[in-house]
């Protein structure tokens, strides 16, 4: 199969699918997902990398947020390295007392 691996997600740009600050995602490699996943990229030349939800648009790659805070990236798509799809979300149990 597909190799895994583990992020943290950063910021608050994806709440409304369900994915907060602090939370680790399981991304699984994939260089090629279809529109509409959610996608851990990196943008080549900001040296930084994104969740967001991909659209290809023609010459273009639209990275969608998930929060109206916050605006979409848009980039032309040979600057966009997809790595794969987030998979799963694990979230901390934050220290509750009962």
């Amino acid at each position: 199969g597909r190799r895994r691996f583990l992020l943290e997600a950063r910021g608050d740009s994806m709440t409304g699918a369900g994915i907060e600050e602090g939370d680790l995602l399981v991304v699984e490699e994939n260089p090629a997902p279809p529109n509409g996943s959610v996608v851990a990229a990196l943008i080549l030349d900001r040296e930084e990398a994104t969740v967001k939800v991909l659209r290809r648009e023609g010459e273009k790659v639209r990275l969608l947020a998930r929060n109206g805070a916050h605006e979409d990236i848009v980039v032309p798509a040979e600057r966009v390295a997809v790595q794969g799809t987030v998979e799963w979300v694990i979230r901390r149990v934050r220290s509750r007392r009962y």
